[in-house]
């Protein structure tokens, strides 16, 4: 299917379910070989696995960390896909996202900070497209606070990618 389709998280939910019984083996090396050999079948299951460990990732915070790591179980290439996907659901549906998805958006957004994910800055980028200039409100507050500390946490990734300072700082400025 198309990657921008605007049901990305009704597919995520989906891929979630239908990988419910590998996602839920109680160890996780065994969740991790069962995704891995789904996975391998074809780019499109490979993308299924992403999904399901995103939704997982947004929709369950408690076990949010298991599926971070099950998705770096799966390889590390799968982090500069897994922000790609994120990035599109930011640019196309972020107001509609309930609070909690967003809260655990920034969490996941760390984890990547964290491992040096590709294609971060995107994501970063695309966040703050939703800190309007001038807008008070709560919800957009609570963004700009939020990226602000996430950045000021992970000073060294900004250091080491300059060429993220430019529209961070233009989304603050303006």
């Amino acid at each position: 299917g198309d990657m921008r389709d605007t049901n990305a998280p009704e597919r995520w939910s989906r891929a979630h379910d239908e990988l419910s019984p590998q996602l839920q083996l109680p160890s996780e090396g065994a969740a991790s070989a069962a995704l891995l050999a789904v996975a391998a079948t074809s780019d499109e299951d490979a993308l299924r696995v992403l999904h399901a460990l995103l939704f997982g990732m947004l929709s369950d915070p408690a076990r949010a960390p298991r599926h971070f790591r099950l998705l770096d179980g799966c390889t590390r290439d799968f982090h500069g896909r897994a922000v790609e996907e994120l990035r599109e659901l930011v640019l196309e549906r972020y107001p509609r996202l309930a609070q909690t998805l967003k809260a655990q958006l920034l969490w996941i957004l760390a984890r990547f900070l964290d491992a040096g994910a590709r294609h971060v800055k995107k994501l970063v980028v695309a966040l703050l497209r939703h800190v309007a200039c001038g807008d008070t409100s709560k919800e957009t507050s609570w963004l700009r606070t939020n990226i602000l500390s996430l950045l000021r946490y992970h000073i060294g990734w900004l250091h080491a990618t300059p060429a993220a300072i430019p529209p961070i700082l233009l989304s603050y400025l303006r």
